[in-house]
C-alpha cells in the first residue's frame, strides 16, 4: 500500500518520475517478468554437468562436445636436443595417435637437431609417458612415434581409436584445429581447440630452399606455436588432417593460414613407417 501511495505522489509530480517508480515495482516482481527471461537455477548433478562444460566450444550435430569427444587423441611432445647436458634445450609440440597400439604421429621438424635414438617424453590426457622415433619422412614433414606402456595404464587403456575421414570434404567446409600452445607444457595439459573452414585442398608451397612441398589442406583456423603435429578435424569428430606449416609474417605475427597434410596422404606415408610386423 505504501508503494502504492509513492508511486501516484510521483505521477502527480512528474511522468517521467511515475515511469521510473513503475519500472522498479516491476524489476522487483519476478511473477511480472517471463520465465525465459530470469537466471536459470541448476542444482545436484545437473549444475556439476554444467561447471565443468567449457564456454564457446564447438559441438557437432549431435550436440556433443567435439573437444571432449578427441582430446585424448591429442597429445603433447618434448624432445630433449641435448640429453645428458646441463643446460637444457627442448622442442615442443603436438601429436596425434594413430591407433590403440601406441603409434602416434607429428612433424618431424620437431626432431631437428635431436638425438633420433634417445627417448623423450609425451603427455596423454595429463599423464607422462615415455616415447621413441620408429620411422620418418622428413620431405613430407612426417614423424611415426611408438609410445610405451600405453595400453597398460589404467585410464589410457581403454581408449577408442581415433575416426578417420574416408570422404570428400569440400571447399568452405567447417574444420577444427586441436593442439597444445608451445609455452603450455607442463602448466596445462589442455589441448586449445580453433575453428575455421577449408580454403584449398591440393596447395603447395616453396619451402626455405625454394622447393615446392605439398600438398597441403588449408584453412583459416588458427594454429599456435607448438600445434604442429596436432589435427585438423571435421565437426563430426573425423580426422581429416594433420597441422604442418603455420605460416608467419615478417613481423612474426599469423599470417592467416594454416596448413596441413591431408587424411590420404597421412594414411599412405604411415603405412610404409609401420613396423613390419605390424603392416603384415
Amino acid at each position: 500500500m505504501q508503494n502504492n501511495v509513492w508511486i501516484k505522489n510521483l505521477m502527480i509530480s512528474s511522468p517521467l518520475k511515475a515511469f521510473a517508480a513503475s519500472l522498479v515495482v516491476l524489476l522487483s516482481c519476478n511473477s511480472c517478468i517471463p520465465k525465459e527471461y530470469l537466471p536459470q537455477k541448476t542444482s545436484g548433478a545437473n549444475a556439476a554437468i554444467q561447471s565443468e562444460k567449457p564456454v564457446s566450444v564447438a559441438r557437432n550435430e549431435k550436440g556433443s562436445n567435439i573437444l571432449y569427444q578427441i582430446r585424448k587423441h591429442i597429445i603433447q611432445i618434448k624432445i630433449d636436443l641435448a640429453p645428458g647436458k646441463l643446460k637444457k634445450k627442448v622442442s615442443v609440440g603436438s601429436g596425434i595417435l594413430w591407433d590403440n597400439d601406441g603409434f602416434a604421429i607429428t612433424s618431424f621438424h620437431l626432431f631437428k637437431n635431436a638425438p633420433l635414438e634417445y627417448a623423450f617424453e609425451v603427455v596423454v590426457d595429463g599423464i607422462s609417458l615415455n616415447a621413441t622415433l620408429v620411422g620418418y619422412n622428413e620431405k613430407k614433414d612426417l614423424a611415426l612415434v611408438k609410445i610405451h606402456d600405453l595400453a597398460s595404464h589404467p585410464n589410457l587403456r581403454n581408449l577408442s581409436e581415433i575416426k578417420k575421414s574416408n570422404r570428400t570434404f569440400l571447399l568452405g567446409e567447417k574444420v577444427f584445429c586441436i593442439g597444445y600452445p608451445k609455452n603450455d607444457f607442463q602448466i596445462d595439459h589442455t589441448p586449445t581447440i580453433t575453428a575455421g573452414v577449408i580454403g584449398a585442398v591440393d596447395r603447395y608451397l616453396l619451402d626455405s630452399h625454394q622447393t615446392v612441398i605439398g600438398p597441403f589442406i588449408q584453412t583459416d583456423a588458427f594454429a599456435n606455436t607448438g600445434s604442429s603435429g596436432g589435427g585438423v578435424f571435421l565437426s563430426d569428430g573425423r580426422l581429416v588432417g594433420m597441422i604442418s606449416k603455420v605460416i608467419r609474417n615478417n613481423t612474426g605475427s599469423w599470417d592467416g593460414a594454416t596448413y596441413a597434410i591431408g587424411i590420404v596422404d597421412l594414411k599412405e606415408i604411415v603405412s610404409k613407417m609401420m613396423p613390419a610386423s605390424i603392416r603384415e
